[in-house]
């Protein structure tokens, strides 16, 4: 379901929406009234069933919400993380769960399962793997989309398809670095068994590193990719713009989602196009300046012989007229496809932005069937139809 764009008004989704609320409510009172006893239960003191109340309290949110506590990071105290794990669609409600968190004494809160240190890691990969993770090392490089592959070696493994040396690999580098440094900047994760020497990493030759010393490599890697992407976002850049043009081949079918039935398509960035086209994408991955990369979808088959826009042309241009001069975005490519138009766009404060967009193109009068559609893994469930009954958009099917 939807969560920043549902809709709040008298309908369906926004009733579905104020029951989610008033859960949400609920749930912060119940921690609340609770809080005081979670010490003794972490101390040893009590044996009331932690995992149970959680489940009974968190759950009629959604029963797929995670959950982990641990120590305060900013003082003395404890931590909640409530996360959505690979449920990519719940991450802005788990966002809104924890921004109607209450303030508490001795208590922090977050969305994404933080970083620890070896030994905690050690623990939890014996933990939850069941062996010990002496002995391994990790190289590190980057790779295509601005990600961070990661491959894993040791002795121990049996090769690349070893399970259990993926699980460790897996474990290792959630506890390692976190959970959104994990989601949002690590690529490929692999293992090998430990031989003499350089070890092959792709084209290059690298050494590995102890594990000790991952958070560290990998930090000074992503540090090292956000200096290299452009100083000025792309509105202060728009006038620059050099533009490529890519060509695709879809397959024919009844509808398609996302961008599946592109034929072409001009692009001011293939890479970030191309990445963009890939599960998993974060745009911080490709802007310095808090852009976030979305697009455009609109519907061909009827045409726009209703509309004030003779083509796709016209309506980047009457975008580009509002949100470049008020310094909140622009256009940065657009396509052709079987059925479907699209217009990419970068936008800064892309919640209001998003309205301003919407606006322009109801008053061209758009076809019913136009949406603006997020590339961040973060918003894969979040959209926002042109009319109050503009349908959903095709998706891919589960």
């Amino acid at each position: 379901m939807r969560w920043i764009f549902a809709d709040r008004k008298d309908s369906e989704e926004a009733r579905e929406i104020a029951m989610l609320e008033s859960k949400i409510a609920d749930w912060w009172e119940a921690f609340t009234n609770k809080a005081p006893e979670f010490a003794e239960v972490f101390q040893g003191k009590a044996n009331w069933d932690l995992p149970e109340w959680m489940i009974k309290n968190l759950n009629p949110i959604h029963e797929e919400l995670m959950w982990e506590f641990g120590a305060a990071v900013n003082g003395p105290g404890d931590r909640l993380v409530i996360t959505p794990e690979s449920r990519k669609e719940l991450r802005p409600l788990v966002e809104s769960i924890i921004s109607e968190a209450p303030e508490l004494p001795g208590w922090e809160f977050y969305t994404y399962r933080l970083a620890e240190d070896l030994a905690m890691t050690a623990e939890t990969v014996r933990s939850r793997v069941g062996t010990s993770i002496e002995g391994v090392e990790v190289a590190v490089e980057r790779e295509e989309g601005n990600r961070i592959a990661l491959k894993y070696v040791s002795d121990k493994f049996r090769g690349s398809e070893d399970n259990e040396a993926l699980n460790i690999a897996f474990v290792a580098t959630e506890t390692l670095l976190g959970e959104k440094i994990l989601d949002h900047w690590i690529g490929e994760i692999s293992v090998a068994k430990k031989k003499k020497g350089f070890l092959g990493l792709g084209k290059s030759q690298i050494n590995t590193i102890p594990l000790a010393a991952l958070k560290d490599t990998v930090e000074r890697e992503i540090k090292a990719i956000e200096q290299s992407l452009p100083e000025e976002p792309c509105y202060e850049r728009f006038d620059k713009f050099s533009w490529s043009l890519v060509q695709l081949k879809p397959t024919e079918q009844e509808d398609y989602p996302e961008r599946s039935d592109m034929l072409v398509h001009t692009t001011t960035d293939f890479e970030l196009l191309s990445a963009a086209l890939k599960p998993g994408f974060a745009s911080e991955r490709y802007s310095r300046h808090g852009e976030t990369f979305c697009y455009l979808k609109i519907d061909g088959a009827e045409g726009l012989e209703d509309s004030s826009f003779a083509d796709r042309g016209e309506i980047e241009e009457a975008i580009n007229a509002v949100l470049i001069p008020a310094k909140s975005g622009c256009t940065i490519g657009g396509g052709t496809g079987l059925r479907y138009s699209y217009i990419d766009l970068a936008l800064l404060d892309f919640v209001k932005t998003s309205w301003k967009i919407l606006e322009i193109l109801r008053a061209g009068r758009l076809p019913n069937r136009t949406w603006l559609l997020f590339s961040d893994a973060d918003y894969c469930g979040e959209w926002i139809g042109l009319y109050d009954d503009t349908p959903e958009p095709p998706r891919e099917a589960n």
